[in-house]
């Protein structure tokens, strides 16, 4: 995965409120979200980000969220729970609770 020069200069430029976190947060999300292996400006929602009314998802309940952010996470490793669970954060019984909790069978899912 790389980050255009566009994605690094808006990086630079952006208000950082939430410090080291939030930069995490925003890349993270980035990567996830991302079709691609080029991370550009639009890419990391930065302008929207702290704004609720512009956001470009719909609104959801924090589990619905878990969930979709979960299947992504599964499909941008290609099936491979045990990645996507780490990338996430999550230990190897915690992601396998989720999939469990969710009905989500990894191996059922278009990667």
């Amino acid at each position: 995965m790389s980050l255009l020069k566009d994605a690094q200069i808006a990086i630079l430029k952006h208000p950082w409120i939430g410090n080291v976190r939030e930069l995490s947060h925003s890349i993270e999300r980035a990567v996830i979200m991302s079709e691609n292996d080029q991370l550009d400006v639009q890419s990391l929602s930065l302008n929207h980000q702290n704004d609720p009314s512009t956001q470009s998802f719909p609104l959801m309940t924090l589990e619905e969220n878990e969930k979709i952010t979960l299947v992504t996470a599964i499909k941008h490793y290609q099936g491979n729970v045990i990645e996507a669970g780490e990338f996430l954060g999550m230990s190897k019984s915690a992601i396998y609770r989720r999939l469990e909790k969710f009905a989500i069978d990894p191996k059922n899912l278009e990667c």
